[in-house]
């Protein structure tokens, strides 16, 4: 499959009269932001419009992916968009995209954002070719001052080894954390109340017991201190024979 990859900056990418609107609506209640979908056109702009003036793309095909959104630049966010060839019938020529937002107050969308490609439009193949296109596109867009910016991730999309990594750290390691705390402080802590150091896995506890005996025990032969009684936890087993020592059964361990 091909990559097709662009970013789209400034000179390509215009906020909206409705975009405005809405990023003053929004600033103004302290709300979010929320990038719903991106719609895809083939069109050409019209004679007396101008992309500020757009309320939706120009000659409709289809949506585009969301891939993610990030905040690389303050008072700018990055929306990720992907177009790939699967289920195209025919290939198309991508000249313009209207990043839609979710408007709070009616729960319908305006056209935030609309992406010039008139120039330089974006070949994407048809569908069954011997090779398939995924255009991909990394919008700038001006949010205004908005603090909190939030997107509607579509769970088709491709993603990098750079995303996946991010989305590891910022929510699977968490989420992985959280498991971990609950079963520690709900789960084992209801099942081993008291004092974790004293009362908590007694076997454990008997073998760093013996471990610490072990140490010491070289240690004091290793600077010629003699011998000593050794020992060594090896648990209390059934059917073993002993050729040489005792089982101290109050402490667990072989005595020799």
């Amino acid at each position: 499959m091909a990559d097709d990859y662009a970013v789209i900056g400034g000179d390509a990418s215009y906020i909206t009269k409705q975009g405005e609107a809405l990023a003053a609506k929004i600033l103004a209640s302290k709300g979010t932001l929320t990038f719903t979908r991106a719609r895809v056109g083939n069109g050409s702009l019209p004679g007396e419009m101008t992309p500020y003036l757009m309320t939706d793309c120009n000659g409709y095909i289809c949506d585009a992916k969301i891939e993610g959104v990030t905040n690389p630049y303050e008072g700018q966010v990055c929306l990720g968009v992907q177009l790939t060839s699967i289920g195209l019938p025919a290939g198309i020529d991508i000249t313009n995209l209207a990043i839609m937002a979710e408007d709070p107050d009616t729960g319908g969308e305006v056209c935030y954002c609309y992406v010039a490609l008139h120039t330089k439009p974006q070949w994407v193949r048809p569908d069954k070719e011997s090779v398939n296109t995924l255009a991909r596109f990394l919008v700038f867009i001006l949010v205004s001052g908005v603090q909190i910016v939030d997107a509607w991730i579509n769970p088709d999309v491709l993603i990098t080894f750079d995303q996946m990594e991010t989305y590891f750290e910022t929510i699977v390691r968490p989420a992985c954390f959280e498991d971990a705390k609950y079963y520690v402080d709900f789960i084992h802590n209801l099942n081993y109340p008291g004092d974790p150091d004293m009362e908590e896995h007694p076997w454990l506890q008997r073998s760093i017991r013996s471990l610490w005996d072990m140490v010491n025990k070289l240690l004091e032969l290793f600077n010629g201190q003699g011998s000593a009684p050794f020992y060594w936890d090896v648990g209390i087993i059934e059917g073993w024979e002993i050729e040489e020592g005792v089982i101290n059964l109050t402490d667990g361990r072989v005595e020799c």
